[in-house]
């Protein structure tokens, strides 16, 4: 697709919508952030037609096209106060400056709105059908402002998995790509130590940890103030309930990290925890966060790089020293050494050719996230490549695969639901020689999360043992 193309397309969804997210406009058009940039200036500078909100987003400005507002039938009575349609640029000034207008069905209808145009979805049927269709949404959506007090963001994140069963996901891709999924958190520490523990028993091969300091970007999108548990501090609680699983980082965010520090409190880890650790690492994607921890995020990779080498450095040299850019030191014995040898394995995350780069030439593994069979085989291929030019074998490089259940979003691949199907999508990732799946869940609620586990351990995991 051509610039004009994305631009045209651009000021389309703008026309009809009011506003449009950076985010969905990076995962539509599959945009880089140079790209981006260029993109948002030409609307807003060239053009005129919108005004950036916050670095978030574009919101239509224009007099002469504004944003129509399409008439809906109105649906049968039966005693409840009929749907209203409110196109999704007049959301956020109705939830905010007149909160209280017809009450919250009138909120619903606005958040409904935000996921899709309903009048899209109902235009073709009598108004009693139409009723029958958005009265669960509708019902959905009422829980969730209760549970969530409101918030726009995740009452939509709660019940998109929900809604969109029933609708081709290519229609949401804006909601999908500002929301990863409020219903993936679990709050209750102490269950996830639980579910580490149960992992173990299940025969599940380790446990994986995210990595963030403060709940910003897509953390605060899915899980607004609730708490976001240090991942190593985690992870340490796990290894003293547990006595064979591993313990994984899907990924630490290692310009957020000293990485002297980080070298001595990993190695502790994997001497308590008698050599269990394994270091998924990244250089990050929310700029702000970055900012905050003094960590200038054009930076982020060659500050990862440093930190790579500084840790090697570290963990396998007895008299350690190091020169660089961000950190110097030597003439100090470094102690603990890890107990695995020479070091921690170090998988590099992320999707990039510069992820796929830094695996070739400082990591012990390629740790994508979401990636299709067929995404991945091209990675693979450009992996093997790049290890031919710089001279080492791919077989010290090898794929694990971040990839969730659920049901297929705009955000990436996913494994699916029904046994037979994770069964078929694992196996073609093992055809294309990745060695591990690191499974996020689909859910918050440990009424379902518990089921699923025991569904996997229980007709997945035999297959490939």
């Amino acid at each position: 697709m051509t610039f004009d193309e994305v631009l045209e397309q651009t000021l389309e969804m703008l026309r009809r919508r009011g506003r449009v997210s950076y985010c969905a406009l990076k995962v539509q058009f599959q945009l880089d952030d140079t790209l981006l940039e260029i993109l948002k200036d030409e609307i807003v500078e060239v053009h005129q037609l919108a005004r950036d909100q916050e670095g978030k987003m574009l919101v239509w400005t224009s007099d002469t096209a504004s944003p129509s507002v399409p008439a809906s039938s109105p649906a049968p009575d039966h005693g409840r106060a009929p749907l209203t349609y409110t196109p999704p640029y007049l959301a956020e000034k109705i939830l905010t400056s007149r909160p209280a207008l017809a009450g919250e069905r009138k909120q619903v209808t606005v958040l409904f709105a935000d996921i899709k145009d309903s009048t899209e979805l109902i235009k073709d049927l009598d108004p009693e059908a139409a009723q029958q269709l958005l009265d669960p949404a509708l019902h959905r959506m009422m829980e969730a402002v209760h549970r969530f007090e409101g918030t726009v963001n995740q009452v939509l994140a709660e019940v998109y998995g929900w809604f969109t069963e029933g609708f081709d996901t290519t229609d949401l891709q804006e909601a999908t790509a500002l929301l990863e999924g409020l219903g993936t958190y679990v709050e209750d520490v102490q269950a996830l130590i639980e579910l580490a523990s149960r992992a173990e028993a299940l025969g599940f091969a380790s446990v994986w940890v995210h990595d963030h300091v403060f709940n910003a970007g897509h953390v605060f999108t899915r899980i607004g103030r609730k708490p976001y548990y240090e991942p190593l501090t985690l992870l340490s609680y796990v290894a003293a309930r547990t006595q064979r699983v591993g313990l994984g980082t899907s990924v630490l965010v290692l310009p957020y990290h000293n990485p002297i520090r980080l070298a001595k409190t990993a190695a502790t880890l994997d001497v308590l925890s008698g050599g269990r650790l394994t270091l998924g690492v990244g250089v990050g994607g929310v700029e702000p966060e970055s900012n905050a921890m003094g960590s200038p995020y054009a930076e982020r990779g060659a500050i990862t790089d440093e930190a790579i080498a500084i840790m090697k450095e570290l963990w396998t040299q007895n008299d350690p020293r190091f020169a660089g850019k961000y950190y110097r030191f030597s003439g100090m014995p470094f102690s603990p050494k890890p107990l695995q040898k020479p070091h921690i394995p170090l998988l590099i995350g992320g999707n990039s050719r510069a992820a796929v780069r830094r695996a070739v030439r400082l990591g012990n593994g390629w740790h994508p996230f979401a990636l299709s069979p067929e995404a991945l085989r091209q990675g693979i291929g450009y992996l093997r490549e790049h290890a031919q030019v710089v001279g080492r074998d791919v077989a010290e490089i090898p794929v694990s695969v971040s990839l969730p259940l659920g049901l297929p979003t705009a955000r990436g691949d996913v494994l699916g639901t029904d046994p037979g199907a994770i069964v078929q999508k694992a196996q073609a990732f093992a055809s294309l020689g990745v060695q591990m799946l690191v499974i996020p869940g689909h859910t918050g609620d440990m009424a379902e999360i518990l089921p699923a586990m025991d569904m996997l351990a229980r007709e997945v995991l035999p297959v490939f043992q």
